[in-house]
């Protein structure tokens, strides 16, 4: 166990040269959406443990925060905010994604079964958050002329984020599961 040497505002220095940022400070670089660089994340026996149980190898995945007095503490509840703008922060995801479907001109019981399923996955798992962000990135994308893939990984089962231009890969045309994007667990 390392002894606290200097208490910065910032960060600790322990009596071994390690240098631990704050939690403060983490939450406050995260939240700004600037970008993670120069920092390297502890590794103990709870995060080694998990990382075997999920096939990972090597490489660290998690950062220690520290609080003011030293404990060490958890995912504060600001984590949980995203960093968007209106109108993509409050918008009705439900009519923004069905105007999209028709734009596209998706036709038929399987596409609209399918859309069904998925908003109704969406809103039971906590997601919507996560659909505005992906929103408000392909706006930005477009606005900015950025050049992004055909699809990746489980994203190309999901008819949501087909609709929204996130990727380019017809799950119900290519007869994709929907268990692949929604997988339990």
């Amino acid at each position: 166990m390392s002894i606290v040497l200097i208490d910065l505002k910032d960060r600790i220095i322990t009596d071994d040269g390690t240098v631990v940022v704050k939690h403060d400070f983490l939450v406050k670089k995260a939240l700004s959406g600037e970008a993670f660089t120069n920092y390297i994340a502890v590794e103990d026996k709870d995060i080694s443990l998990y990382n075997r149980r999920k096939g990972m190898k090597g490489g660290k995945h998690s950062i220690e925060l520290w609080e003011d007095d030293g404990e060490i503490a958890g995912v504060p509840e600001s984590c949980y905010d995203w960093n968007i703008p209106e109108p993509y922060y409050s918008m009705d995801i439900e009519d923004y994604i069905i105007t999209k479907f028709e734009e596209k001109g998706l036709q038929g019981d399987e596409y609209e079964d399918r859309l069904s399923q998925e908003l109704i996955e969406i809103d039971k798992r906590d997601m919507i958050m996560f659909i505005r962000c992906a929103i408000y990135m392909v706006d930005v994308f477009r606005k900015k002329k950025v050049v992004w893939g055909v699809g990746r990984g489980s994203s190309c089962a999901s008819l949501v984020l087909y609709i929204l231009d996130v990727n380019r890969v017809d799950p119900v045309k290519y007869d994709i599961p929907i268990t692949e994007f929604f997988k339990r667990g």
